[in-house]
């Protein structure tokens, strides 16, 4: 059986289910950015995506731009 997933843009209306994500992930795995840098990348339009599989965010991928850097 093969997995079908799709990475597309992150949409404000993600932002529950993707916090619910990085909170069920802090508890097995180290993050980069904490919970509350996530949040604040994502209001604040950082270029993000996220995947989704059979309608459930089940990844999120995002980075801060200053600048010239990333």
């Amino acid at each position: 059986m093969t997995t079908k997933w799709l990475v597309r843009d992150y949409h404000e209306s993600d932002l529950e289910d993707v916090v619910r994500l990085c909170d069920s992930m802090s508890r097995d795995q180290s993050s980069v950015f904490s919970l509350a840098e996530c949040i604040g990348a994502h209001r604040s339009k950082q270029p993000t995506v996220v995947a989704v599989r059979q309608g459930r965010i089940v990844g999120a991928a995002l980075s801060v731009v200053s600048g010239e850097r990333a």
